[in-house]
């Protein structure tokens, strides 16, 4: 099962924005911020 299947599960959501929310353990930065510095990084992105 996928994260976003089990948190739509167990919140009874139809969607949820888990890398909106979600950090890495001691992170105080959510995946979704962890990822678009990733991109621009690798300039992905701007």
């Amino acid at each position: 099962m996928s994260l976003n299947a089990y948190g739509c599960k167990v919140s009874g959501w139809t969607a949820i924005q888990s890398y909106g929310f979600m950090r890495k353990i001691n992170d105080k930065k959510t995946l979704s911020e962890l990822r678009e510095e990733k991109m621009k990084e690798l300039g992905m992105i701007e």
